[in-house]
């Protein structure tokens, strides 16, 4: 046989023919869903905080337990480019989402367009995006976590420790994707359950084997955590720095938090993601998934012990999605970190595959049902990521315009110099002029910032610096330079924009932006 080195358009369309075909179009449903809920963002610059302050720099991460992530930032070249970024990003969740399909056996085209629009429209990852500095990495960590899942199913003896690496870079990029690692093989092994066509024992077998791989990824990330803070230190990040010191009595609570974060953020809608009416749509999902499952039990007559682990899967299922509630010991968890919430929406689409050929009426109307309701949400969720990206565009704007306005009185204040320095007296604290648009408000995800949050943000000084040109230095409270003016003399500022709030002080302009 001939054995030669393939010329690569060969190679090329090896791969393509041998890709099948549900892959290409959750792929190409992945990137097409994506634009439509991420090409403004990726078209503009729409900075958050930590993004103004990491706009040039890709040193981030190792003192919060990624010890990974510097590396891997450092392959997009370190600025912070969202069109780059943002193609890296979605090429990681078509990945992402291609390998979800596999290990969830999700085969019918609608039901692989809806799991690409789920995937990438999800307001998780506009919060993301908002970070785009770190987008493309942290997503390189979710695919990270669907491969350790897959090559664990896929490979029964290389599989351990190749999942279990793979799920450990993960962790070493961003710790809250563990969950979707968690989920798909909780998942993919109700589904193997409910195929019936393995002993309850072998089962069994199979799901200690799948907790093993995830308790060595864990048990090697915390040790490489401690091998590479020893010299800079474990900031505390969300209560994920304090995994593997939870007190039993709080495991409990933790674990009923799991599932009860479903109910506020699929339900009660609390952060306005979906539509209104998007939530008596997920309760008929809801009502018809529990019919799918029931139908399989009935038909597989899996017998006592089978039925009883597929009815304990699909119990740990939410909560294997959700586990970031346990994994953060009871602290706030934002909207960066549960994106594994979202594949709780997958689970009736794997059911509805496993329920085989819609052959009946009952069949083909769970189909509708769910396909109607899983659309509209997905729909909720592109509008809900581009209200959040106006919300940035127009805050950046408000913000650009207020420090204008800012650096103008300053530069006409009497003795000021140019480049002098500038002191923000009050530079944190948060004044009613700063809520021109009340209706921004309303919309509420981590990362999207008001220009409250820009003016009031530890890298406003850094904002003057790269969006406005200012040449000085310019400090923010908690600073020596602030901490070094005589109380007597500021006290006697007013508060900006009135006249005597700005003067020039030891040789630096200071402005007095709030009462103490």
């Amino acid at each position: 046989m001939d054995h030669k080195l393939p010329a690569p358009d060969q190679a090329l369309r090896r791969l393509w023919t041998r890709t099948p075909g549900y892959i290409r179009l959750t792929c190409a449903a992945a990137l097409v869903l994506g634009l439509a809920a991420h090409l403004f963002m990726f078209t503009n610059k729409l900075p958050n905080h930590d993004d103004v302050g990491h706009l040039f720099s890709a040193t981030y991460g190792t003192a919060s337990g990624r010890w990974l992530l510097p590396l891997i930032l450092r392959l997009d070249g370190n600025y912070s480019m969202p069109w780059l970024i943002g193609l890296l990003a979605l090429l990681c969740l078509a990945g992402a989402a291609a390998l979800t399909v596999t290990l969830l056996g999700i085969r019918r085209p609608v039901a692989c367009v809806l799991t690409a629009g789920l995937l990438t429209a999800f307001p998780a990852t506009a919060a993301t995006f908002s970070y785009m500095f770190t987008a493309d990495a942290y997503f390189f960590g979710l695919f990270l976590a669907a491969l350790g899942a897959y090559w664990t199913v896929r490979f029964p003896r290389a599989g351990i420790p190749a999942g279990a690496a793979a799920i450990t870079c993960s962790l070493g990029i961003y710790q809250s994707y563990f969950p979707v690692a968690a989920a798909l093989l909780v998942g993919s092994l109700l589904l193997e359950t409910l195929a019936g066509r393995r002993t309850c024992r072998s089962l069994i077998l199979e799901g200690l084997r799948r907790v093993l791989v995830l308790g060595l990824a864990m048990g090697v990330y915390l040790v490489l955590v401690r091998l590479t803070t020893r010299e800079v230190g474990l900031v505390d990040y969300m209560g994920l720095s304090a995994m593997g010191q939870l007190a039993l009595r709080d495991i409990p609570g933790l674990v009923l938090r799991c599932y009860t974060a479903y109910i506020d953020v699929l339900l009660r809608n609390t952060d306005g993601y979906t539509f209104s009416f998007v939530k008596y749509l997920l309760l008929l999902a809801g009502a018809v998934t529990a019919f799918l499952l029931i139908r399989l039990l009935v038909r597989q007559r899996l017998g006592v012990s089978r039925t009883l682990l597929a009815l304990g899967l699909t119990l740990l299922y939410p909560l294997a999605a959700n586990l970031i509630y346990l994994m953060s010991g009871g602290a706030e968890v934002h909207s960066l970190m549960f994106y594994g919430s979202v594949y709780l929406l997958l689970l009736p689409l794997a059911l509805l595959e496993a329920a085989g050929p819609q052959e009946t009426s009952w069949t083909a109307a769970a189909g509708w049902v769910l396909a109607a309701s899983l659309a509209v949400t997905t729909y909720s969720y592109i509008v809900a990521d581009n209200r959040a990206y106006l919300k940035l565009d127009v805050a950046l704007e408000q913000c650009a315009a207020y420090s204008n306005r800012l650096l103008g009185a300053v530069e006409q204040c009497e003795g000021y110099e140019s480049g002098m320095p500038i002191v923000l007296l009050g530079s944190g604290a948060y004044t009613d002029d700063l809520n021109p648009t009340p209706a921004l408000s309303d919309i509420s995800l981590t990362g999207v910032l008001s220009l409250a949050d820009f003016r009031t943000s530890y890298t406003y000084d850094y904002f003057l610096r790269y969006y406005l040109g200012y040449a000085g230095p310019v400090y923010l409270d908690g600073s020596e330079a602030a901490a070094s003016l005589d109380p007597a003399q500021t006290e006697a500022l007013t508060v900006y924009p009135r006249q005597g709030s700005i003067a020039i002080l030891d040789g630096m302009a200071v402005v007095k932006l709030s009462e103490p």
